[in-house]
């Protein structure tokens, strides 16, 4: 079946739900984003925009879809100003003005707005809608079963930056009214009756003014769209839209036809085999990662991989992040978390010829070798790594969590049954030359030589300088800091080799206890209208996103 908006079977135009409305988009753009669009076609000002790129969260809205299979519907936080329109066919779209407001009847605020309000947590207002989204999505994806705990609103609002208010009011205020409490129904805005079993997913084509949007719903669909044109090098295939090319498909149009990828049911599963764990190209960061979290004890590429995760971005990025895109783009530029671990496990992956229907097969480190001309990246295989081995992985940022890594590294180790010689030994980098991996192979080929013991008191000398020796860094070495980083990888060897040789895990913890802050005031009536606290002016304008900027 071709792909064409004059086919019964291919839908032109967009059907989605915002704020419980329906809309039917007959005119839109390819290179628009959620964002824009709102603000400017639907007048949809409380969501803002101020980064562009997916670092601040004042954009954050909450997308829902329901799930055939499943029939259940899934809620996620996503930065709309990374979103694209064209992908959100059949989905109910929520911003802050769909949680609550306030020129409604009284009692029309949503009890997430009325607790930031009511406990200090705004000062200027500009960042709080999206505080306010990031929350809902926290307590929508909790029920009766499962209370929202401290760690999780700690956790809510990692990808929010507030830039006056400070956090402590925030996070005060949402513990106190949602931490461990039950999560009542009607804190979730209903879901379209319509998008549930009577909707049906149908192949769309957009044709725009400078770009084409394709969303095919098989492999076939996709074989078909290529014998439609003649070069490759016109297509983009686009997934969560986190990555590097962003600036080029909205702003400089670069790519004349999109293909989202989202619809192929092929490319969304996960499936343990006895060997491996299989993962589909465009499942996202968050769902693999509540994937694997469930079986953390029982493989040690489990927990390594949900502990790196845990550091990789915030949960509006992770929720739209695809594994294969994260595997594509960061195997060109920038600084990969997730890379070193699948390179020490020595990941496949499996593609699939646009052309001829062929499937390959290619292992990480040799996909920079690798012609990937009509290639499309079906799965990510990660082979279980045995018992008797050691998997750590590290990490040095500039900030905790959603930051890009300054160095990130993955170790791997096996040693004989006595626990001194060296049967196996893998190490990866991230963070050198342009951010692509580095694979130390000099330094592993001596070390995996045979000769070296773990427990020898110079091994650990031995091999740093091995691996000062292969690495050179000067001041003209891209990314800068050459001393700092060349001191950061050998840190964390060191700190792999503790691991090892201690069972160090509690010297080297990747976690942290709840935050904790306070403010006293003086509660004396002489100073009651001084030093105590008042509900700001417009604070209950701040939550409901009506404060106009």
């Amino acid at each position: 079946m071709t792909i064409d908006a004059n086919d019964e079977k291919t839908n032109n135009y967009l059907t989605f739900y915002v704020n419980r409305k329906k809309i039917i988009e007959k005119n839109a753009e390819p290179h628009w984003t959620l964002v824009y669009y709102l603000r400017t076609k639907l007048n949809l000002t409380g969501t803002k925009i101020a980064c562009g790129t997916g670092g601040c969260g004042s954009c954050t809205i909450v997308v829902s879809k329901y799930n055939s299979i499943t029939k259940s519907i899934t809620h996620f936080s996503v930065n709309s100003c990374l979103t694209l329109l064209c992908t959100l066919d059949g989905c109910h779209i929520l911003t802050i003005e769909g949680l609550g407001c306030t020129h409604k009847s009284n009692g029309n605020l949503h009890p997430i707005q009325r607790t930031i309000a009511e406990n200090y947590a705004s000062q200027c207002g500009f960042c709080t809608p999206g505080m306010c989204m990031s929350l809902y999505d926290t307590l929508v994806n909790c029920s009766p079963q499962k209370q929202p705990t401290l760690q999780d609103i700690e956790d809510t609002f990692n990808g929010n930056l507030c830039r006056c208010t400070g956090y402590r009011p925030i996070l005060d205020g949402a513990k106190k009214s949602f931490a461990e409490k039950e999560v009542l129904e009607e804190y979730a805005v209903d879901f379209p009756v319509e998008l549930k079993e009577e909707y049906v997913p149908k192949a769309i084509h957009i044709k725009g003014t400078d770009i084409e949007f394709y969303q095919p719903l098989t492999l076939d669909h996709l074989f078909d769209l290529r014998k439609q044109y003649s070069n490759p090098d016109q297509f983009h295939f686009i997934a969560g839209n986190t990555g590097e090319n962003f600036d080029n498909i909205v702003h400089q149009h670069t790519y004349p036809i999109l293909i989202h990828l989202n619809q192929i049911p092929e490319l969304q599963e996960i499936v343990e085999k006895s060997e491996g764990l299989q993962i589909g190209s465009c499942v996202t960061l968050s769902r693999l990662k509540s994937n694997i979290e469930q079986s953390q004890e029982k493989q040690q590429v489990y927990k390594i991989l949900s502990e790196q995760l845990e550091f990789n971005a915030c949960r509006q990025i992770q929720n739209q992040a695809t594994i294969g895109g994260h595997v594509l783009n960061h195997s060109r530029k920038h600084t990969s978390d997730l890379l070193p671990i699948l390179y020490v496990c020595e990941t496949k992956l499996r593609f699939i010829h646009l052309v001829n229907k062929k499937e390959i097969e290619i292992e990480i480190k040799n996909l920079n070798k690798t012609d990937r001309t009509d290639l499309l990246l079906v799965s990510v295989f990660i082979p279980f790594v045995k018992t008797d081995e050691h998997l750590q992985s590290y990490k040095q940022a500039h900030r905790r969590k959603h930051d890009t890594g300054i160095v990130t590294g993955a170790f791997r180790l096996k040693l004989d049954a006595n626990g001194k010689s060296i049967k196996l030994f893998n190490m990866a980098f991230g963070g050198f030359h342009d951010g692509v991996i580095l694979v130390p192979e000099n330094t592993m080929n001596y070390v995996n030589s045979g000769k070296l013991e773990w427990t020898q008191n110079n091994i650990m000398d031995n091999v740093k300088n091995e691996l000062l020796k292969e690495i050179q860094l000067d001041q003209f070495s891209q990314n800068g800091q050459h001393e700092y980083r060349r001191t950061l990888m050998i840190s964390l060897l060191f700190k792999f080799y503790l691991h090892v040789t201690n069972n160090a895990e509690q010297l080297f913890s990747k976690t942290r206890p709840i935050s904790h802050g306070e403010q006293i005031f003086d509660a004396s009536n002489q100073t009651k209208y001084v030093h105590q606290p008042l509900i700001h002016h417009n604070a209950y304008i701040h939550t409901t996103g009506e404060a106009k900027y």
